[in-house]
C-alpha cells in the first residue's frame, strides 16, 4: 500500500486521449486516472491555507481569513476582471 500525504488541490490535468488528471503534492504527484476501478481511501488530517501554509481554518478559495482578505489572488477581480481599478492606479491590495 502506497501512502501520499499532502494538501488537496484543484486537479491538474494534461490534455491527452483521455485526458490525464493529476493530483499534486509537495514531493509527488497521483496520476488519478490510474485509480478508476481501485479501492482508495482518504483521510482527513487538518487544515492548511494555500498561502501562508498555516493549519488554520479555511475561510473561502483554500485561504485562511487573513489571506484570503488580503492577498490578490483572491479578489473578487481575478473571477470578474471588470471590477479591477489597476488601470486606473487604484490597488485594493498590495498588486506587487
Amino acid at each position: 500500500m502506497t501512502t501520499f500525504e499532502g494538501t488537496l488541490t484543484k486537479m491538474e490535468t494534461e490534455m491527452g486521449a483521455p485526458i490525464q488528471y493529476y493530483l499534486i503534492f509537495d514531493s509527488n504527484f497521483i496520476n488519478v486516472n490510474q485509480l478508476i476501478n481501485k479501492d482508495i481511501e482518504i483521510t482527513f488530517k487538518g487544515y492548511q491555507c494555500l498561502n501562508c501554509k498555516k493549519a488554520k481554518k479555511i475561510w473561502r478559495q483554500g485561504f485562511c481569513y487573513d489571506c484570503f482578505s488580503t492577498i490578490p489572488s483572491a479578489a473578487d477581480w481575478i473571477m470578474k476582471p471588470e471590477l479591477s481599478t489597476a488601470h486606473l492606479d487604484i490597488e485594493d491590495r498590495d498588486l506587487a
